[in-house]
């Protein structure tokens, strides 16, 4: 019965989190206020079950203060941590743990996305971002990924950077501006 118990609240949580996710990704939705802490923990929630079956744990630490909040699309950002989720995943065949760190600096809002996976050679870190550029197309990669996720920050007035050691892992680190209280 215990099990059973804990089987149907996660099932619950990821038919929210599909829920959520499928209301925010309906046709052109108006910009408006995203609470960041929130939707990075709704996409978390909405992967947990795959990232536990990978052996892969996910931490997301974020300001002790009011969450912060940014002007846009509520699907493309959730989108960026979604797929920034799966490459990381992906990185990780063995398991190994992902740490998301949500700051305000001064009028930015920072997000941090490492992973203690398989790093990013560096002779590919200047093309990663190119559209169909890949190191994953035996696995079905298309290559569209990391230039989706690029032109999504670009459009919200933000900036990405990349940081890997092969072997190391690899952080991702975002900057969107931080919306007036």
């Amino acid at each position: 019965l215990h099990l059973i118990e804990s089987n149907v609240k996660r099932i619950s949580r990821i038919i929210r989190s599909l829920l959520d996710f499928a209301r925010h990704n309906t046709g052109d939705e108006e910009w408006r206020r995203i609470d960041l802490v929130y939707l990075i923990t709704q996409t978390v929630n909405l992967m947990q079950h795959l990232m536990e079956k990978a052996g892969i744990d996910v931490e997301v630490t974020h300001p002790s203060g009011g969450p912060p909040t940014i002007h846009g699309n509520v699907g493309e950002v959730e989108q960026i941590f979604l797929n920034l989720l799966i490459n990381a995943r992906q990185a990780m065949p063995d398991g190994g743990r992902i740490d998301i760190s949500i700051e305000v600096i001064e009028d930015k809002a920072i997000v941090r996305v490492s992973d203690t996976g398989e790093g990013i050679p560096s002779g590919y870190l200047e093309r990663i971002f190119d559209p169909f550029f890949t190191t994953r197309e035996e696995e079905g990669g298309t290559g569209l990924g990391l230039s989706i996720i690029y032109g999504i920050i670009e459009k919200h007035n933000g900036r990405i950077d990349v940081e890997s050691n092969e072997g190391l892992g690899t952080t991702f680190e975002l900057q969107l501006p931080v919306e007036p209280s």
